[in-house]
């Protein structure tokens, strides 16, 4: 009975995946706005792993800058346009250094002051990145994270 449940449970993300897919296919088909467009991916994002906030953001070489964001509470939203300095051992830096995906567990996984402060700036618990690649170069990232509990 466990394997049918697993198998269930795995059609239905892909069910679920396929469809963010096709919302935001409709989206770009009809024409959506860079920052209509990250904001629903950053949404759709968020509602697959079941994160708290999620964003999209495009590196610029020194930052960071927030093209659309999602959160569970409106509040934590970090407003389109805001931009971060970038560096150190963040998500984000790993994702842009390696062109792959990257997932930070805890703060104990960071390496540098820095990435640190962010991560205590941020409040996160656990975070997911993956980049958005445009000419075989990482263009920006979108992720997901999870709130240090009692945030």
């Amino acid at each position: 009975m466990a394997l049918e449940t697993r198998r269930l449970e795995g059609l239905e993300r892909v069910a679920d995946e396929q469809a963010a897919l096709r919302r935001i296919a409709t989206l770009v088909a009809a024409g959506a706005s860079e920052a209509d467009l990250a904001a629903a991916v950053s949404s759709e994002v968020g509602g697959l792993f079941a994160a708290q906030s999620a964003s999209v953001v495009r590196w610029d070489g020194d930052t960071i800058r927030v093209i659309g964001s999602w959160a569970v509470d409106s509040v934590d939203v970090r407003p389109a346009g805001a931009v971060l300095s970038y560096g150190g051992d963040t998500l984000a830096a790993r994702v842009v250094q390696t062109a792959a995906p990257a997932r930070i567990d805890s703060v104990d996984d960071l390496k540098t002051e820095f990435a640190r402060q962010r991560w205590a700036e941020l409040g996160w618990q656990a975070s997911i990145g993956a980049p958005i690649m445009v000419d075989r170069k990482v263009w920006g990232i979108v992720a997901a994270s999870r709130k240090e509990v009692g945030e």
